[in-house]
């Protein structure tokens, strides 16, 4: 969403983070997803409200956080919308690359179960953007060890391509 909203709206800069490609394409972990969206079919298929079992939720999303923060995140889960998860299993929006005219960053976490970093490497050459992998991390990755790292690089990422003076302007805008 936040691609196709680039192209019609002028952006400072674009970061997309852990990222799924705009169309359904084929990768690795394709058969994973295709085995979750075959588990939740019905509810998928009525748009309906729903959390993914604990299971699921810690063998995909959270492969990478440590097992003793786990907990804490699996009680603060809400039900996703149906329309929501609707688009993640079905994604058909198309993105015109040349259309978005602010930089762009794409993270990924090497062992992303959710989204693979094949794909995100492949929507960043699309793009034009700049990629940042993360060996060890997963779809969770700004939640698991090394997070606070990731932000700081986003952070030098942003200066470098914004310049100093939009960061402080924004933050004085604020104040």
């Amino acid at each position: 969403m936040a691609q196709k909203a680039c192209e019609e709206e002028k952006a400072a800069a674009l970061i997309l983070l852990s990222s799924l490609p705009p169309i359904e394409g084929k990768d690795a972990r394709q058969r994973e997803l295709r085995l979750l969206r075959l588990k939740y079919f019905p509810l998928i298929f009525f748009r309906r409200s729903f959390c993914l079992q604990e299971r699921d939720f810690r063998a995909h999303w959270l492969a990478s956080v440590p097992k003793d923060e786990r907990a804490d995140i699996v009680r603060r889960m809400v039900p996703e919308s149906g329309h929501l998860v609707n688009e993640f299993f079905h994604r058909s929006v198309i993105v015109d690359p040349e259309r978005i005219r602010c930089p762009i960053l794409a993270i990924s976490g090497a062992d992303d179960r959710v989204a693979s970093p094949a794909s995100l490497r492949e929507t960043a050459r699309q793009l034009g953007a700049d990629i940042r992998e993360y060996p060890g991390h997963g779809h969770w990755i700004m939640g698991e060890n090394g997070g606070e790292e990731i932000v700081r690089e986003i952070h030098r990422w942003l200066v470098k391509e914004l310049g100093e003076e939009i960061l402080l302007a924004e933050f004085s805008q604020r104040q």
